[in-house]
């Protein structure tokens, strides 16, 4: 860890990064070594806090017990896979949020929901893209099929695309606050993001999205 966020300051040409992920939860290596080396790189500087990517409710609540009670820093961002649709349970859900993990970031406010694949790699503008999307295999369902019908019927008052409300729709999530990390590939993906930051979704427009679900 210390070699590879020394390598990553000497290519970024940098002397500290914001934010330093643990991307995927090690369950080989104990947690009080993975959190002291991160710590000592808080502390000298290189990295101004840290995060937690790809890990259960049940190992965050560890690792923040374990910070608290060493004196380390404790994770301030959580980055997971979240979208609109709602995901389905099972033991291969570990990077995607689900409705246990949010009522824990509700409860935890210092915590920052990193929603990554908030648009699920651009499915709802395309219904042809969605069938046999290996993505939607988690979502799959009466939920999604409801949602999905809202979602269109929405973004169609708004004057937006659907991939544009979803992201905008969590730009307005208060609790727990969500910060979209979109991943484009081309420029004109890129730009196709951007009416979302100016796209203000009225509270009954929120509320409608909120309750959709079957």
């Amino acid at each position: 860890m210390h070699a590879s966020i020394d390598d990553s300051l000497r290519r970024l040409g940098t002397d500290h990064v914001d934010l330093y992920y643990v991307h995927v939860d090690d369950r080989a290596t104990p947690l009080e070594e993975t959190l002291e080396a991160l710590a000592e790189i808080v502390r000298a500087g290189k990295a101004r806090h840290i995060g937690w990517s790809n890990v259960r409710t049940w190992r965050m609540e560890h690792i923040r017990a374990l910070c608290e009670r060493h004196g380390w820093p404790a994770p301030v961002a959580l980055q997971q896979q979240h979208s609109y649709l709602c995901p389905r349970t099972g033991p291969d859900m570990a990077s995607v949020v689900d409705h246990e993990q949010l009522d824990y970031l509700r409860a935890h406010d210092d915590l920052s929901l990193v929603a990554y694949s908030p648009i699920l790699r651009g499915i709802y503008d395309d219904a042809a893209k969605r069938r046999g999307h290996w993505m939607m295999e988690r979502y799959a369902g009466p939920d999604a099929e409801a949602r999905l019908r809202v979602l269109g019927e929405v973004a169609a008052e708004l004057g937006v695309t659907p991939n544009q409300l979803v992201l905008a729709w969590l730009l307005h999530q208060t609790s727990p606050r969500a910060i979209p990390l979109i991943g484009p590939r081309t420029l004109d993906q890129y730009e196709a993001t951007l009416p979302a930051l100016a796209c203000a979704v009225p509270e009954e427009h929120l509320s409608r999205l909120d309750a959709a679900g079957a």
